[in-house]
Parts: structure tokens; C-alpha cells; sequence
């Protein structure tokens, strides 16, 4: 199976930070569910009308027992899944199918500015908590110019453990480019509408392997 396929049918949020482990709390009827969703846990997307996982700490897992819950640890297998693609995807280039760290998104951003250097700009917003810069990569005809046209913006991975749109926006990137003046729709879309990319909104996340940023 191809890594890009891997990507799409791992949209559940699937790593988490070292200090917190993955559990299945059974309840039962509504005020049981509201009483979990007082506690703020960090819930995944599994949930139905009697059981949610969560992603708890061992402090809040005592928390949990304390109101008369019988949690029990999983086996988080989509981590192991993130932390076995991080190991196979080193010095990946391909936008559509590798996942990019860090260091190789912005050695594939700077290229792409460096390529098509009348069509895009590559700018920082900002840094993270961790000193990353927030990159956004704007894509137009006249770039860095506010021309009177539409402008659409596109922001992926805001949640680090959320990381299809990371790499999608990638390859949206290099279709809209590699494809100016040659293929109509992408070319009509740079000369018509200012398009900003921003690939990843929380990149301490997503190295950190966790949903929440370095500040948590």
C-alpha cells in the first residue's frame, strides 16, 4: 500500500505527547457523558453511547477512577503506525508521498520559491513556541502585490497529530505551480486569485509527535 493511501484512512488524530497513554472509559447514559466532558479530557475521535477513549495523564486516570469510572489502557496502534512512517519517510522529497519534518518542508518551500520565483513568495508570519517559522507561501501572478482579485488562504495542521492537509497542501503547491502555464485550471487560478498556503500552523506539534503545541 502506498504511503499517500496511508495518509488519507489516517485522518483520526493518531499520536500523542510521552507523557499521556491512551484509554476506553465505558459510561453509561447521559449524565455520566457529561460528567467525562466536565473533566476536559483530551478525548479522541473514538466515542459512541457507551464508551470514549481519551488521552489522559496518569494524575487525570486517577481522576477518572475517582468518579467511579473503570478506564482501561488500549494499545495505541496508530502511534506506532506515526512513529514506524516517521522512521521509513528521511529525506523525503516527494510532496504527495512522504511525510515532511521540519527541516524538509522548508527545504521544499524554499525550492519552490527559488523554482518559480515569478509566481510565489515565501514569507514567515511568526515563529513557534520551539523557535520554528510559521511559513506561508503565497502563490500569484504578481506576488507580493495586492492586486484587486480574490484572495483564499489554506492553513493545514493545526492540530500536530492532524497531518493529511500537511502533505496535501504540499502537493497542492507543486500542482499549482509545476502546472502555471500549462495546464488552464491551475494557470487561470494564479492569474485571477491571490492564494496563500500555510502547510502547518503547529510544527512543534507535529514533531513533538502530539495534537497540542509545545505550550500544550
Amino acid at each position: 500500500m502506498s504511503k499517500i493511501i496511508l495518509l488519507f484512512i489516517s485522518l483520526f488524530s493518531f499520536v500523542i505527547g510521552s507523557n499521556k497513554f491512551l484509554v476506553r472509559i465505558p459510561y453509561n447514559g447521559l449524565e455520566q457523558r457529561q460528567i467525562l466532558s466536565s473533566l476536559k479530557l483530551d478525548f479522541d475521535h473514538h466515542r459512541n453511547s457507551y464508551e470514549i477513549d481519551a488521552f489522559v495523564t496518569d494524575d487525570e486516570l486517577q481522576i477518572v477512577r475517582d468518579y467511579g469510572f473503570n478506564p482501561k489502557k488500549i494499545k495505541n496502534h496508530a502511534r506506532d503506525y506515526y512513529l514506524d512512517l516517521k522512521e521509513q519517510t528521511k529525506d523525503s522529497n516527494n510532496p504527495l508521498g512522504e511525510y515532511h519534518n521540519y527541516q524538509e518542508l522548508t527545504e521544499f518551500l524554499i525550492n519552490i520559491e527559488n523554482t518559480y520565483p515569478e509566481i510565489t513568495q515565501l514569507i514567515s508570519i511568526g515563529q513557534s513556541v520551539e523557535g520554528r517559522e510559521l511559513w506561508v507561501l503565497e502563490i500569484s501572478d504578481n506576488p507580493g502585490i495586492n492586486e484587486i482579485e480574490p484572495e483564499f488562504k489554506y492553513i493545514a495542521n493545526m492540530h500536530g497529530d492532524e497531518t493529511p492537509g500537511r502533505e496535501i497542501s504540499l502537493y497542492l503547491i507543486d500542482w499549482l505551480c509545476s502546472g502555471y502555464g500549462t495546464n488552464n485550471r491551475a494557470t487561470d487560478l494564479i492569474n485571477n486569485t491571490a492564494i496563500y498556503i500555510m502547510p502547518s500552523m503547529n510544527p512543534d506539534g507535529f514533531e513533538l509527535g502530539q495534537r497540542n503545541n509545545a505550550n500544550g
